[in-house]
């Protein structure tokens, strides 16, 4: 979402991400299967009803394509290991689009699981990219 919200956020001092995605109809597909058991052909018409219903066109939910406006904007990616939902490559392919990045990989950590793997490591890097970013 924050990356979404690029535009309003390049001037921001620093950005934490957690477990970003590069785009999401991936991510939504694979909800729809593993935890809903909704077959693959289905969802076509399930992305349609959305648009046409919501004015929500999948295809355009893509972070990726945003994240050029924080190009100058220090960021930092933090990705579970072991996140089966969200990809860590997805943090590799997003930092590639920016010029101040580090990206920080928890061992054994889920989706959106880095602080609860290992909440010390997580508020060292936060509180130290804070410190060093924000006035």
């Amino acid at each position: 979402a924050a990356i979404l919200a690029s535009n309003g956020l390049k001037n921001a001092g620093g950005i934490v991400l957690d477990s970003p995605a590069t785009e999401v109809k991936t991510i939504v597909s694979n909800i729809m299967v593993n935890e809903h058991s909704v077959p693959r052909f289905l969802h076509p018409g399930i992305y349609l009803a959305a648009k046409l219903l919501y004015k929500l066109d999948i295809n355009e939910v893509r972070p990726i394509d945003h994240i050029g406006a924080l190009k100058e904007t220090p960021l930092v990616f933090l990705h579970g290991e072991i996140d089966k939902l969200i990809s860590p490559d997805n943090s590799l392919e997003l930092s590639k689009k920016v010029n101040k990045s580090t990206k920080v990989i928890f061992e054994g950590a889920r989706h959106v699981e880095t602080y609860k793997t290992n909440p010390e490591k997580y508020k060292k890097i936060v509180s130290e990219f804070f410190a060093k970013n924000l006035e």
